[in-house]
């Protein structure tokens, strides 16, 4: 299999449809973060996102979509903000991780996201985590039920809550996808503020993240790929908003925010129930919660998709010196310099998602 890079402004249309049809064939990749339209969304904003092509023969039977750093470290269309990564094929397709690299003259893949259902990859696993889902693809009741069964508390008592917002505070109005740029210009607000107070890097800090967001919000409601506002109002305020990609049957839960002030009615939960409750109407089956052991994927999940974290590296000798530096920090982390060391340790994490996010 031989393999040939090229900036995603570079491919034709031919290559782009076998892309959408590959995506839209394969049960792995469900998700819109494979989707053509995704990468170039993000092709638009930024000038370092390229494509494996890879090869057998004159045939293209897969696409390998990455950013490439100024190291020559490849990392995932939208870096941070990719919640799945992987190659787009056919099912079954083998190939050689390694050689790829080698042939995109990259010296590694660094993921957090990739789909681990991909075999060529499993050797370069580092960990598993799941990535809840909810399923309600049989209908709200019937997913209602299960949660109940399983006695889901966080996700049974937002029914609760529903009622006590609308006494509290004033009947509450729900929106699939609103198109108001009041309701989008207030989640970038909201969303920093909640960076800033956490101590994390504000990722709409950087112009690219939101006109990222922007375009995927304008483009349309198509039904392969589509940006999706969901909001919830309270006596016509907005107290809670969800932005979500849809590719399909399935919607995928971004960046949900809501009104600090209102935080005792979990207005956010109440969004989410009304999310599941919809869903079907717009031909919504599964709503995919992201990687994250937070309490409430957990109460809302009844089903989930495993993703990998990891690093292949291009040659051996590089993968040699790295696990000699993890075997070492391992060592610091559980000996007496480990308080000592933690300092310098989280400004360093702290540069690293900021250059993450250049």
């Amino acid at each position: 299999m031989n393999t040939q890079v090229v900036p995603f402004s570079q491919l034709t249309t031919e290559q782009i449809a076998l892309w959408g049809e590959m995506q839209q064939t394969n049960p792995e990749l469900v998700s819109p973060y494979f989707t053509p339209e995704f990468a170039q969304h993000v092709a638009r904003v930024r000038d370092d996102v390229e494509v494996a092509l890879l090869r057998e023969g004159s045939e293209v039977v897969g696409f390998f979509p990455f950013q490439r750093t100024m190291w020559g470290v490849a990392k995932p269309v939208g870096g941070r903000l990719s919640d799945y990564h992987g190659v787009i094929a056919r099912e079954g397709l083998e190939f050689s991780p390694t050689k790829m690299l080698r042939d995109c003259k990259l010296s590694a893949f660094e993921f957090d996201h990739l789909v681990a259902s991909q075999k060529a990859w499993k050797p370069f696993h580092a960990d598993l985590k799941p990535s809840p889902t909810i399923d309600v693809s049989e209908g709200f009741e019937s997913y209602l039920e299960n949660r109940r069964a399983d006695n889901a508390r966080l996700m049974t008592d937002s029914l609760k809550k529903e009622d006590r917002l609308t006494r509290q505070v004033g009947p509450l109005t729900f929106e699939w996808n609103t198109t108001e740029d009041a309701v989008l210009q207030l989640l970038f607000q909201w969303k920093s503020a909640q960076y800033n107070a956490t101590g994390v890097t504000d990722i709409f800090s950087f112009d690219w993240t939101r006109k990222l967001i922007e375009n995927i919000w304008k483009q349309g409601n198509s039904p392969q790929f589509s940006g999706v506002m969901c909001t919830l109002r309270a006596a016509d305020r907005v107290v809670a908003m969800h932005f979500c990609m849809r590719s399909g049957s399935t919607l995928h839960s971004w960046f949900p925010a809501y009104d600090v002030d209102a935080a005792k009615h979990s207005p956010g939960l109440v969004l989410l129930t009304q999310m599941a409750r919809h869903a079907n109407q717009h031909g919504v089956h599964r709503i995919d919660l992201g990687k994250g052991d937070e309490q409430y994927k957990r109460s809302y999940a009844n089903s989930e998709a495993m993703v990998a974290e990891g690093i292949v590296e291009s040659h051996p000798f590089r993968s040699v010196i790295r696990k000699g530096w993890t075997t070492t920090r391992d060592l610091v982390k559980n000996s007496p310099l480990a308080g000592p060391a933690r300092a310098p340790v989280r400004w360093l994490r702290r540069m690293r998602e900021w250059l993450s996010m250049k």
